[in-house]
């Protein structure tokens, strides 16, 4: 592979294409095949030679030597031309590529951008989320820790009304024997076989105790 040309050849094959131009030998070339040469003229001026290449009579080495070099009049300022309008439309590719690249980089840098936004957005959310989340189950927390205080105050309630009941019930029992042993004159001291002999002859006596052992069983 041929390293590329630089600005400095094409200046010079211009330069030699000019001068061309400047000494009259514009315009097409032709070639006439002679004896012994093949003879190359501007094709409106066959008087004025512009080479002539030596050689065998007819060979085809002389005569392709002879139609490279009337060619190269118009082969070389054509290919010139080429390798500008490949440049110029290179350094449009070039240009095109470089704007699509500029293009795609800064859309990838706007999706990034919202990308960026849009999880900026859920972390400030979800740390909105876990402080409401701490907040109810510190909520919980004291709502559970008043249930089970509530509970035991109304657990201990219940166990010192029971008390009491069960106390007022004794008391009732022991002032009503009291009062019965009174009544039959037993005197303080309690004494159970008088007392159910006074019962046994005593009906109201009977009925109050009745009432009273129905209220306990139903307590």
């Amino acid at each position: 592979m041929t390293a590329p040309m630089t600005p400095e050849r094409r200046a010079d094959i211009r330069d030699r294409v000019e001068a061309v131009e400047r000494d009259g030998t514009a315009g097409e070339w032709a070639y006439l095949e002679g004896t012994d040469t093949v003879e190359v003229y501007p094709s409106d001026a066959a008087t004025e030679l512009v080479a002539t290449v030596w050689g065998e009579a007819g060979s085809e080495e002389e005569t392709a030597l002879g139609r490279f070099i009337a060619a190269a009049r118009r082969d070389v300022p054509d290919l010139l031309a080429e390798v500008e309008r490949l440049r110029t439309e290179q350094t449009r590719l070039l240009a095109e590529v470089e704007d699509e690249r500029r293009r795609r980089a800064a859309y990838v840098k706007g999706m990034r951008a919202g990308y960026d936004a849009e999880i900026d957005r859920l972390k400030r959310n979800g740390a909105v989320l876990i402080e409401q989340l701490g907040k109810v189950e510190a909520e919980r927390d004291q709502a559970r820790a008043a249930l089970a205080e509530a509970l035991d105050r109304r657990a201990r309630d219940n166990v010192i009304a029971g008390r009491r009941e069960a106390a007022a019930l004794l008391d009732g029992r022991a002032l009503l024997h009291f009062q019965v042993a009174n009544a039959l004159g037993c005197g303080v001291r309690f004494d159970r076989a008088r007392i159910e002999r006074a019962v046994a002859a005593h009906p109201a006596v009977r009925q109050a105790l009745a009432e009273l052992e129905t209220s306990e069983v139903a307590a």
